[in-house]
């Protein structure tokens, strides 16, 4: 009756570790995981790697957790398990795989050895990690013109280097990163996962040299390879290949292609353009500002000399300001969006028209409309198509009275408080829109 009630509370504890409400990994027993996989069928497998068996473990309540099972056959499965029990234990981001739980049984057991039988120790070392549905990275892996939209690479892309961000704040080195340790969950939202080969710097440490190489060719940062030189940059190389993957499809890059760095961000940009404008995709412009940026923060991380890489700080920093930067477009010329604010200061409520080119083929213009300190609000969620705007122009009363709307550039000038302007460059000023029809075209477009 005791042993039920203590599986009981168990499997609750598990369920408030899977919802958020406790953090601490609890110890579990060996039957029990053994019933929540099926004693461990192949049924039940979801991979494995160099160090164990992972499978899929289904609690009482229906929720699903994975139990990776170390190899028992050497010591080195015990150092790799009690590694990954020290780091998993103490991180928590929501880009790194969160543990659950953990088991480490040792049982005396019987075996007949030289024609006598002897009692050898037989160990059981399991971690329970939260499961992430999705999978690995790994079989998402394919070039621009099919799999993954750009917005669902660019999502895990920047969610990687959250996470590596926090492990090096954390001083850890993951020394394993590639597409098979980097799990999904539903949202496509990656975690990292398997810290069996992780070190830990002390605060003062910028390297470590060391004799025993472990890790996955194509990964592996030449200095550690050559020298067993591991440091903070080690990951960044790391980093860099599976960006670089993410992007293109593989793991050829000009250091091994024979491309130069330029060539080959713009064939990389030109793919990914040719396919976004086949999708007829409304973001082309800030998708492609991306895609380069991208492609480049992966080139620097795969330098070879790796002084010359960059920091997992400075890569935060650079997809930041490109996350905080809109792109409106004229004569391909980008202003932000913060200097946008700036230059709209001094004017009136009212509305305006930006005009923006998504892409080649069209030009698209969005209403918005300012409110007494300046700033942009939107009117209407989609962007009004030249055909609406030539529709404010025909209830005009003359075609002198109006501009075009490629015309309609410049910084806005005001008129009064009353009136709105269309933004002007020409030496006559600005001229001042028929207020009556421009109110009523705007009112339909809102309505619509």
């Amino acid at each position: 009756m005791r042993t039920m009630v203590d599986e009981s509370s168990r499997h609750h504890y598990l369920e408030k570790i899977l919802q958020g409400k406790s953090g601490e990994p609890c110890n579990l027993p060996l039957q029990m995981l053994r019933d929540i996989t099926n004693n461990f069928s192949n049924k039940q497998e979801l991979g494995r790697g160099g160090f164990g068996v992972v499978y899929k473990g289904v609690l009482r309540n229906g929720h699903v957790i994975a139990v990776k099972k170390f190899f028992s056959r050497t010591g080195i499965e015990e150092k790799q398990f009690e590694n990954e029990i020290n780091h998993l234990m103490t991180l928590q981001h929501n880009n790194i795989v969160r543990c659950v739980g953990y088991c480490y049984d040792i049982q005396k057991k019987c075996f007949k050895i030289d024609g006598k039988y002897r009692f050898v120790e037989d160990s059981e070392m399991l971690l329970c990690l939260e499961y992430l549905p999705e999978g690995s990275l790994e079989k998402y892996i394919s070039d621009g013109y099919c799999g993954l939209d750009w917005q669902v690479r660019y999502k895990i892309i920047v969610g990687i280097c959250h996470g590596l961000y926090y492990l090096h704040d954390n001083h850890t080195l993951h020394l394993d990163i590639k597409p098979a340790n980097i799990l999904l969950d539903y949202d496509m939202e990656p975690k990292i996962t398997d810290f069996g080969l992780s070190r830990l710097l002390d605060p003062e440490q910028s390297r470590i040299y060391t004799k025993e190489c472990a890790g996955t060719l194509g990964y592996m940062a030449p200095e550690y390879l050559d020298k067993g030189l591991i440091s903070i940059k080690s990951d960044i190389f790391s980093v860099g290949v599976v960006i670089i993957e993410i992007i293109v499809g593989n793991k050829d890059y000009p250091d091994s292609t024979g491309t130069s760095t330029q060539d080959f961000v713009e064939q990389v940009l030109q793919n990914w353009r040719n396919r976004l404008e086949e999708l007829r995709s409304t973001s082309l412009e800030k998708y492609s500002q991306q895609i380069k940026m991208c492609t480049e923060i992966g080139l620097s991380c795969v330098h070879p000399d790796r002084v010359k890489r960059p920091t997992i700080r400075e890569i935060m920093e650079r997809l930041n300001r490109c996350d905080n930067t809109d792109f409106h477009v004229s004569n391909e010329e980008r202003t932000p969006v913060d200097m946008v604010h700036k230059k709209q200061a001094n004017i009136p409520k009212g509305a305006q028209c930006i005009s923006s080119l998504e892409n080649r083929r069209r030009t698209q213009t969005r209403l918005v409309k300012t409110d007494p300190n300046g700033m942009v609000l939107d009117l209407v969620k989609s962007s009004a198509t030249i055909e609406s705007i030539k529709r404010l122009h025909e209830l005009r009363p003359s075609a002198d009275q109006t501009k075009t709307v490629q015309e309609m550039r410049g910084p806005p000038r005001r008129v009064n408080d009353n009136q709105p302007t269309y933004m002007d460059n020409s030496r006559h000023g600005p001229r001042r829109a028929p207020i009556e029809s421009f109110v009523v075209v705007l009112f339909f477009l809102m309505q619509s």
